[in-house]
């Protein structure tokens, strides 16, 4: 028998040296329960004993696959740097032996007393002492319970329930509650599962490790604990940290055969360690700032996306207005064409002005010969003294016509011949004088004509530029008041997009600034929030901002009436001109005639003495002096008469010829002047505009980009707006998903915390007191370990 217990034991130890890290530390890593909850492993709290001895138990318990105790076994170390020598302790022990040396201990009653070479001593034996923790195993097929003994073989769904029981109790008065307290152990299961048994092995309180052929679970448990805590009222502390005495584990089996099952208890796990749950305190109010940090996320992210929203919709008109910026683009090339057109036939026109200034200058011409035939009509002048030297010529014959006697005819012969001299002169010198008016009329024809085909092709081709030129004006400006329209239409779309703009710029840095409060307060442990920021920063740098400023002017209409107003009073005065000159010639033509009449009296007279002087016959002679009186009379009013009209008619005629003359191409000289001299004003003013229409055409390039830009706003605006939205979708994930259950885990309330420490102090001082299981020296530091193995019938068969 002591030799199949000590090859049991030998087997659990060689088991439990494979499994102890894992078992005592990977089990006791706290897999079910919040690391918060346990700090790592201590050195034992009962060390500096007084005489310098320690003492190490390990009890080790075999039960049957229901947890029936089969037997229980006591293994125990004793070491003393100074030597093992007369060390007693008391023991709740039967069959103890020295596994190690031949030495035996003194006993006396329960008394032993250990005396050996060396530092230590090991020894063990049974007991059928209470362990301070129980193990129950219950089981459930298919939903049915069943015993252990008859699950081997059989196939389908099993729950496996292990119970722990803490047997030990008392009642303290915590905050002014009756508390049952438990000493604290620390349970640490492993079960080993066959993979070609078990499948989609479960357990909410432990972890699965799978090598391929077989499968580990490894659980946690802390008996008592949750009773404890029940009593004193401290449920939101149990919900926190999952405490339960029973751990489930669920699987598929085929073919049942019983898993190998361990379970580890400690006292070693203090109670000082429970106590650091006051970190949940921290850590709940950290939670709490980093949830209302998630709800101003939230908002801000809900905010943003609607702003985004809004900006998408509110730019949509401008962004929709690429159509109508190529429309403006193509306004501004005609326009542009259109003042070329301009400025070309604006130099056509000042170029037929600088002939026309040319030819102006030409009429100087006619002033010289108007100037030229009003002296001719001067008192002064030779023509007026011919006509008023024929006038008294004529007048003296007549006198003497009327007292002549035919004595006198020699001497009247000689003195006719002599006037008809003067008359023969005088009509050459009126000959003359007619074909200088003739001249001088011709020349006033020709100009008049000259002037009126110029003035007409003048004011033909200035009409036909001028309306052409209307035209394009007109075009120009309807251009300009729709390019007006739409720019004022851009304009105020643009300020609704700069709005909308502006509005998703507060937005989104109010957000930032949530995020940064939230940095601040150190909520960012995984990046996410700062992430999130640098996202928001490059949403906002990259949105723009919309201007439209262009305005274009309109320009005024021509008036070719105000052009052809010199050229028509040019016309006037030269008709007026023309009008004179036909006066004077036929003043002169009148005057020709009297002195063709006077000339052909005096040769008839002049006859008629030859014939008298040749006559023999005087009867006659009287008739034919009256006849010559006759004539001289008519020559003398003839002469008369010219001589009054040089003086009277052709004088002011010409002179008043001269003034106007003087005055309207003066005035025509000075219009023409004006006209070229503007004319480089004119031309200016049209190079102005075809560049500044050139100017505006170039910017068909920044209205291109603009399109560009307008397309590339778009899409980033949408792509803003669906990082909003997936933005504040995340955000609201991150709350619901992430914030809130970590909130509700750990969201324990300040009263309940203080209450767990005090009882958490009251199980350490009640833990304590179970210094070891079997007894231990006086003074001895002690550790106690208990392992429980559980044996199938067919491990023990």
């Amino acid at each position: 028998m002591q030799a199949k217990l000590l090859k049991e034991i030998s087997s659990m130890n060689k088991n439990m040296q494979n499994l102890s890290a894992g078992l005592l530390a990977a089990a006791l890593s706290f897999t079910c329960m919040p690391a918060s909850v346990f700090a790592e492993e201590k050195e034992n709290s009962k060390t500096n004993p007084e005489n310098g001895t320690e003492k190490t138990e390990t009890v080790y318990t075999f039960i049957n696959e229901d947890g029936d105790i089969k037997k229980t076994l006591v293994s125990s170390w004793i070491h003393n740097e100074n030597g093992i020598k007369n060390i007693k302790e008391n023991l709740d022990l039967k069959e103890v032996e020295n596994v190690k040396t031949e030495e035996e201990p003194v006993v006396k009653g329960d008394e032993y007393t250990w005396s050996v070479e060396g530092k230590d001593v090991y020894y063990q034996g049974v007991t059928d002492k209470e362990l301070p923790v129980t193990v129950d195993i219950t089981y459930e097929l298919d939903g049915k319970k069943i015993s252990a003994k008859d699950l081997a073989g059989k196939s389908g769904h099993l729950k496996t329930i292990v119970s722990f029981k803490n047997n030990e109790s008392k009642n303290v008065n915590v905050q002014g509650k009756n508390v049952t307290i438990h000493p604290a152990f620390l349970a640490g299961g492993l079960m080993n599962f066959d993979n070609e048994v078990f499948s989609d092995v479960k357990c909410s309180q432990g972890n699965l490790i799978n090598d391929g052929n077989k499968e580990m679970m490894m659980f946690t448990a802390v008996p008592g604990l949750e009773d404890t805590l029940k009593t004193a009222g401290l449920q939101s502390i149990i919900d926190k940290i999952s405490l339960a005495d029973d751990v489930i584990i669920e699987a598929d089996v085929k073919n049942y055969s019983a898993p190998d099952i361990y379970v580890a208890l400690t006292d070693d796990f203090e109670v000082d360690d429970i106590e650091e749950i006051s970190q949940i305190s921290e850590l709940t109010n950290g939670v709490s700032e980093l949830s209302d940090a998630a709800d101003q996320l939230e908002n801000g992210a809900g905010q943003l996306a609607d702003g985004t929203s809004q900006l998408k919709t509110g730019i949509e008109p401008l962004t929709s207005s690429t159509d109508q910026i190529e429309l403006l683009k193509q306004a501004l090339k005609q326009l542009d064409d259109g003042s070329g057109k301009l400025r070309d036939g604006i130099t056509q026109y000042t170029d037929g002005v600088a002939q026309l200034d040319e030819g102006m200058q030409s009429l100087d011409q006619v002033s010289n010969g108007i100037s030229q035939l009003h002296e001719a009509f001067t008192s002064d002048s030779e023509l007026k003294q011919g006509t008023s030297s024929l006038a008294a010529g004529l007048s003296q014959i007549e006198e003497k016509l009327n007292s002549m006697d035919p004595s006198a005819i020699e001497g009247l012969d000689k003195q006719l011949a002599g006037y008809k001299t003067q008359l023969d002169s005088l009509d050459q010198m009126v000959a003359s004088d007619m074909q200088t008016v003739d001249t001088l009329g011709g020349s006033l024809s020709q100009m008049s004509t000259l002037l009126d085909q110029s003035s007409k092709q003048f004011s033909e081709q200035l009409g036909n530029i001028v309306t052409s030129l209307n035209q394009t004006i007109a075009e120009n400006n309807a251009v300009t008041e729709q390019n007006n329209q739409i720019a004022a239409g851009l304009k105020e779309q643009a300020a609704t997009a700069n709005a909308s703009l502006d509005s998703s710029r507060a937005t989104i840095n109010n957000a930032i600034a949530s995020i940064d409060t939230a940095i601040a307060a150190g909520k960012d442990t995984d990046g996410s929030l700062a992430a999130s920021k640098a996202q928001l920063q490059n949403a906002l740098a990259s949105m723009p901002s919309v201007s439209i400023t262009s305005e274009f002017a309109s320009y005024s209409m021509l008036n070719p009436g105000d052009l052809n107003a010199a050229a028509e009073a040019l016309q006037n005065n030269l008709a007026q001109m023309q009008q004179g000159i036909d006066q004077a010639k036929a003043a002169m033509a009148s005057l020709q005639n009297d002195l063709d009449t006077a000339k052909g009296a005096l040769t008839q007279f002049s006859e008629q003495i030859n014939a008298l002087k040749n006559s023999e016959i005087f009867q006659g002679l009287m008739p034919q002096v009256s006849a010559l009186k006759e004539g001289i009379s008519k020559a003398a009013a003839g002469a008369k008469a010219l001589d009054a009209s040089v003086s009277e008619k052709l004088e002011p005629a010409s002179k008043q010829l001269l003034e106007q003359s003087d005055a309207g191409i003066k005035q025509l000289q000075e219009g023409s002047a004006t006209l070229n001299a503007k004319s480089e004003d004119l031309k200016n003013g049209a190079a102005q505009l075809k560049s500044g229409t050139a100017q505006l055409n170039d910017t068909s390039v920044s209205l291109s980009a603009m399109q560009v830009g307008l397309s590339e706003l778009s899409s980033a605006v949408s792509q803003l707006d669906d990082g909003a939205k997936t933005l504040h979708e995340g955000t609201e994930k991150f709350k619901s998903e992430g914030i809130v259950p970590l909130k509700d885990a750990v969201d324990v309330a300040s009263a309940d915390l203080e209450s767990f420490e005090k009882v958490a102090k009251e199980i350490k001082t009640y833990t304590e007191s179970f210094e070891s299981f079997a007894g231990a020296p006086k003074g001895a530091s002690t550790s106690v370990r208990y392992i429980y193995k559980v044996e199938s019938e067919e491990q023990d068969s």
